[in-house]
C-alpha cells in the first residue's frame, strides 16, 4: 500500500487533484469530510457549546459552520481549542479507515504539515497556485481577499511547507495539463502500491549472477541483493550443509509472472518456488524516482 497525503494553499485546487487520482483508480479520504461528520457527535457539540453559548447550534441540531469560522479564526486562543478538540478525532478516523484500505490511497489533509505528518502517510504532496487565482476560486464561498489573508494567517508559512513537501506541483495552467501530470504520477504510484520483495533461492553463484543479470537487463526488477546461504540437512543420522545463493528482489506484482518465466529461460538448472510479500512502507523508496517540483 502507498498513502499519499495531499495538502496546500487555500484555494490552489486540493480537491481538485484528490478527485483527479480518484478518477484514475486511487482510493480517497478527505479530513474536511471526517470533520464533518464529527460535528455531528453529542460530544462535540456539547462542548462547542459549552464554550461559545447554544447559539452556535442551528434549532434542527447542526452546526452553524459560518459562526464557528467567525469566532475561530478571529482568535487564536479559540482556534488553538477547537484543533484540539477536533484533530485528534479526525486523524484517529483516518488512521483506522486507512488501515482498513490497500493498494494506492490518497488523504487529502488540509493541515498535514501543521499538525504533524502522521506516521502512515507514505509521500507528501503540495498544491501551490498564484494568490490570483486562488481568489477566483475562492468567489463560490464567498470569501474575498481579506479573508483568504486571515485563513492562512493562522497555518504555517506556505514556503516552510512547500519545503517539506515530497512533491510540489505548480498549478498554474488548464485543468487538462493537470489531468496530465496527475495521470502520469497516479500510474506510478500505483505502481509502487503493489511493489513486492520476492526471494529466489538458486545452487550456485554462478546461476545467481546469470538470472540476476537477466532481471536487470529486463527491467523486472527495481534492485537486487546477492545473499550466500548455508543450510544443514540429516539424513540417515548423517548431517550435511548445503551451500546456496538467495536472490532477494524488489519488483512490482504486475511483473511477478514474467519473472517467473525469465527464471526459466535464462540458464538456470534449479530454482526453489520464489517466495513474494508485500513492501510495507514503498514511499521511501518511491522518493528516489519522483521530480521534486512539477508545475502544471
Amino acid at each position: 500500500m502507498l498513502v499519499l497525503g495531499v495538502t496546500g494553499d487555500v484555494g490552489a485546487g486540493k480537491s481538485t487533484v484528490t478527485k483527479i487520482f480518484a478518477e484514475y483508480g486511487a482510493t480517497t479520504i478527505n479530513a474536511d469530510h471526517i470533520a464533518h461528520e464529527m460535528w455531528k457527535k453529542g460530544e462535540v457539540l456539547g462542548k462547542a457549546a459549552g464554550r461559545w453559548g447554544e447559539d452556535i447550534i442551528f434549532p434542527d441540531g447542526r452546526i452553524n459552520s459560518s459562526r464557528v469560522a467567525s469566532i475561530v479564526f478571529s482568535d487564536r486562543n479559540e482556534y488553538d481549542w477547537l484543533c484540539n478538540v477536533l484533530h485528534p478525532l479526525i486523524r484517529s478516523e483516518m488512521e483506522r479507515r486507512v488501515l482498513s484500505l490497500g493498494g494506492f490511497v490518497v488523504a487529502e489533509i488540509p493541515l498535514l504539515f501543521e499538525n504533524g505528518v502522521p506516521w502512515w502517510i507514505d509521500i507528501t504532496m503540495y498544491i501551490s497556485s498564484p494568490f490570483i487565482e486562488r481568489k477566483k476560486r475562492n468567489l463560490p464561498r464567498g470569501w474575498g481577499e481579506d479573508e483568504i489573508l486571515k485563513r492562512e494567517s493562522f497555518l504555517l508559512d506556505r514556503s516552510e511547507k512547500i519545503s517539506m513537501a515530497d512533491i510540489v506541483i505548480r498549478n498554474e495552467g488548464t485543468l487538462e495539463s493537470l489531468k496530465e501530470n496527475i495521470l502520469s504520477l497516479s500510474s506510478k504510484m500505483k505502481n509502487f502500491a503493489s511493489l513486492s520483495e520476492i526471494t529466489i533461492i538458486l545452487p550456485s553463484q554462478r546461476e545467481a549472477m546469470i538470472l540476476s543479470s537477466c532481471l536487470l537487463e529486463r527491467k523486472l526488477a527495481l534492485n537486487i541483493e546477492l545473499y550466500s546461504v548455508s543450510t544443514l540437512s540429516v539424513s540417515d543420522q548423517k548431517q550435511s550443509e548445503n551451500n546456496n545463493w538467495k536472490l532477494v528482489l524488489l519488483a512490482f506484482q504486475k511483473n511477478f509472472n514474467q519473472i517467473l518465466k525469465t527464471t526459466k529461460v535464462s540458464g538456470v538448472t534449479s530454482v526453489v518456488a520464489p517466495f513474494l510479500k508485500d513492501v510495507k512502507r514503498p514511499g521511501s523508496i518511491w522518493k528516489k524516482y519522483i521530480p521534486e517540483e512539477i508545475r502544471v
